[in-house]
């Protein structure tokens, strides 16, 4: 298999799944940072117990941010899974914090 070429067209010395870890990397931290802003991890391990409650009015509220939680989850997944897909100078230029991949 041939390496990912630079941006200069030079042999990058990695495969382009070696390449993309970067940009995977960048994507993680990125679903960290949305998952704390909109849950921070006080309102997540309430969630997880709240989820339990008998109150209706509780039990939604948690469920709510559980749910907040696994759409980011899930669409750092799907970010993650398109990658390769991508062309090499998509990759190059792939900002894991554009709103763009997130909506």
């Amino acid at each position: 298999m041939a390496n990912f070429l630079d941006m200069n067209g030079v042999d990058s010395g990695l495969t382009k799944d070696e390449f993309l870890n970067g940009p995977r990397d960048a994507i993680k931290l990125e679903a960290r940072k949305r998952i704390l802003k909109a849950a921070p991890d006080w309102k997540q391990r309430n969630a997880a117990i709240d989820i339990h409650s008998t109150d209706a009015d509780v039990k939604a509220k948690a469920q709510t941010v559980i749910d907040t939680v696994n759409a980011i989850r899930t669409k750092s997944n799907e970010i993650e899974a398109a990658l390769p897909d991508k062309t090499d100078e998509e990759i190059w230029y792939f900002d894991a914090s554009d709103d763009a991949h997130w909506s």
